[in-house]
Protein backbone atom coordinates (compact mmCIF):
# COMPACT_ATOMS: atom_id res chain seq x y z
CA UNK A 1 0.00 0.00 0.00
CA UNK A 2 1.74 3.24 -0.84
CA UNK A 3 1.97 6.10 1.92
CA UNK A 4 0.39 9.70 1.08
CA UNK A 5 3.25 11.88 0.95
CA UNK A 6 3.40 13.80 3.83
CA UNK A 7 4.83 17.15 2.31
CA UNK A 8 1.75 16.61 0.08
CA UNK A 9 -0.75 16.98 3.44
CA UNK A 10 1.68 19.60 4.92
CA UNK A 11 0.88 21.79 1.24
CA UNK A 12 -2.93 20.88 1.52
CA UNK A 13 -2.84 21.58 5.15
CA UNK A 14 -1.83 25.44 4.10
CA UNK A 15 -3.69 25.67 0.88
CA UNK A 16 -6.97 25.03 2.26
CA UNK A 17 -6.17 26.66 6.07
CA UNK A 18 -7.88 23.41 7.43
CA UNK A 19 -6.33 21.04 10.82
CA UNK A 20 -4.27 17.93 9.34
CA UNK A 21 -6.73 15.69 10.56
CA UNK A 22 -9.71 17.55 8.47
CA UNK A 23 -6.97 16.84 5.72
CA UNK A 24 -7.14 12.85 6.07
CA UNK A 25 -10.93 13.27 6.23
CA UNK A 26 -11.54 14.75 3.10
CA UNK A 27 -8.88 12.86 1.39
CA UNK A 28 -10.62 9.84 2.96
CA UNK A 29 -14.20 11.21 1.36
CA UNK A 30 -12.21 11.71 -1.57
CA UNK A 31 -10.79 8.39 -2.08
CA UNK A 32 -14.52 6.75 -1.18
CA UNK A 33 -16.07 8.94 -3.65
CA UNK A 34 -13.99 7.97 -6.55
CA UNK A 35 -13.62 4.80 -5.61
CA UNK A 36 -10.06 4.68 -5.44
CA UNK A 37 -6.96 3.98 -2.88
CA UNK A 38 -6.07 6.90 -0.58
CA UNK A 39 -3.13 7.93 -2.12
CA UNK A 40 -4.64 8.34 -5.06
CA UNK A 41 -7.54 10.33 -3.18
CA UNK A 42 -4.86 12.74 -2.30
CA UNK A 43 -3.98 13.75 -5.28
CA UNK A 44 -7.18 14.31 -6.90
CA UNK A 45 -8.03 16.55 -3.61
CA UNK A 46 -4.70 18.27 -4.68
CA UNK A 47 -5.27 18.75 -8.15
CA UNK A 48 -8.73 20.17 -7.40
CA UNK A 49 -7.53 23.16 -5.20
CA UNK A 50 -4.77 23.90 -7.38
CA UNK A 51 -1.90 22.26 -6.08
CA UNK A 52 0.72 20.69 -8.88
CA UNK A 53 1.01 17.03 -8.10
CA UNK A 54 3.87 16.23 -10.36
CA UNK A 55 6.40 16.16 -8.35
CA UNK A 56 4.09 14.14 -5.17
CA UNK A 57 2.34 11.18 -8.10
CA UNK A 58 4.50 8.52 -9.75
CA UNK A 59 4.45 7.38 -13.34
CA UNK A 60 2.35 4.64 -11.81
CA UNK A 61 -0.38 7.00 -9.97
CA UNK A 62 -0.51 9.55 -13.21
CA UNK A 63 -1.77 5.87 -15.43
CA UNK A 64 -4.03 5.11 -12.51
CA UNK A 65 -5.32 9.12 -12.45
CA UNK A 66 -6.23 8.96 -15.73
CA UNK A 67 -8.10 5.87 -15.67
CA UNK A 68 -10.69 7.32 -13.54
CA UNK A 69 -13.76 8.07 -16.03
CA UNK A 70 -15.68 10.49 -13.71
CA UNK A 71 -13.96 12.06 -11.31
CA UNK A 72 -16.38 13.57 -8.69
CA UNK A 73 -15.08 17.01 -6.76
CA UNK A 74 -15.12 16.92 -2.71
CA UNK A 75 -16.51 20.28 -1.25
CA UNK A 76 -13.59 21.26 0.85
CA UNK A 77 -15.44 23.85 3.04
CA UNK A 78 -18.12 21.35 4.14
CA UNK A 79 -17.69 20.79 8.11
CA UNK A 80 -18.42 17.37 9.00
CA UNK A 81 -21.96 15.93 9.28
CA UNK A 82 -22.61 17.18 12.45
CA UNK A 83 -26.75 18.81 12.86
CA UNK A 84 -26.74 22.62 13.63
CA UNK A 85 -27.92 23.84 17.03
CA UNK A 86 -31.58 24.98 17.04
CA UNK A 87 -32.33 28.41 16.33
CA UNK A 88 -34.01 30.72 18.84
CA UNK A 89 -37.60 32.23 17.27
CA UNK A 90 -37.83 35.88 17.30
CA UNK A 91 -41.08 37.52 18.40
CA UNK A 92 -42.02 40.70 17.24
CA UNK A 93 -41.29 42.13 20.76
CA UNK A 94 -38.33 40.93 21.28
CA UNK A 95 -36.79 42.49 17.86
CA UNK A 96 -34.17 44.91 18.89
CA UNK A 97 -34.24 48.53 17.49
CA UNK A 98 -31.04 49.31 15.81
CA UNK A 99 -29.63 52.48 17.50
CA UNK A 100 -29.35 55.53 15.62
CA UNK A 101 -25.27 56.76 15.42
CA UNK A 102 -24.21 60.32 16.85
CA UNK A 103 -23.39 61.11 13.39
CA UNK A 104 -26.86 60.42 11.68
CA UNK A 105 -28.41 62.59 15.07
CA UNK A 106 -25.90 65.55 14.16
CA UNK A 107 -26.81 65.73 10.67
CA UNK A 108 -30.85 65.70 11.37
CA UNK A 109 -30.13 68.42 13.91
CA UNK A 110 -28.35 70.25 11.76
CA UNK A 111 -30.93 70.12 9.19
CA UNK A 112 -33.30 70.44 11.58
CA UNK A 113 -32.33 73.58 12.47
CA UNK A 114 -32.02 74.84 9.29
CA UNK A 115 -35.74 74.05 8.60
CA UNK A 116 -36.80 76.27 11.52
CA UNK A 117 -34.62 78.89 11.45
CA UNK A 118 -33.18 78.18 14.87
CA UNK A 119 -29.57 78.48 13.86
CA UNK A 120 -27.99 79.98 17.14
CA UNK A 121 -23.97 79.80 16.78
CA UNK A 122 -23.41 78.55 13.21
CA UNK A 123 -25.31 80.82 10.86
CA UNK A 124 -21.65 81.95 9.64
CA UNK A 125 -20.93 78.51 9.06
CA UNK A 126 -24.04 76.81 6.51
CA UNK A 127 -21.98 75.13 4.39
CA UNK A 128 -22.09 75.69 0.73
CA UNK A 129 -23.35 73.41 -1.75
CA UNK A 130 -20.58 70.80 -2.73
CA UNK A 131 -18.75 71.43 1.24
CA UNK A 132 -18.42 68.11 3.82
CA UNK A 133 -20.48 68.54 7.30
CA UNK A 134 -18.02 67.91 9.56
CA UNK A 135 -18.30 67.98 13.41
CA UNK A 136 -16.08 71.40 13.42
CA UNK A 137 -18.37 73.08 11.23
CA UNK A 138 -21.69 71.58 13.01
CA UNK A 139 -20.99 72.78 16.62
CA UNK A 140 -18.67 75.42 17.94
Amino acid sequence: MAKINQALIERLKNRLGISKSRVYALIQQSANKNRVRRHIGALLLAGDNGISIQKYASAEDHAELRGIPNHVPVAVNAAPAVAPPPRAVLRKGNAAKIPKTKENNRVRRFWSAIRTRTVHRIVSQVPSPGRRIDRKCLYR
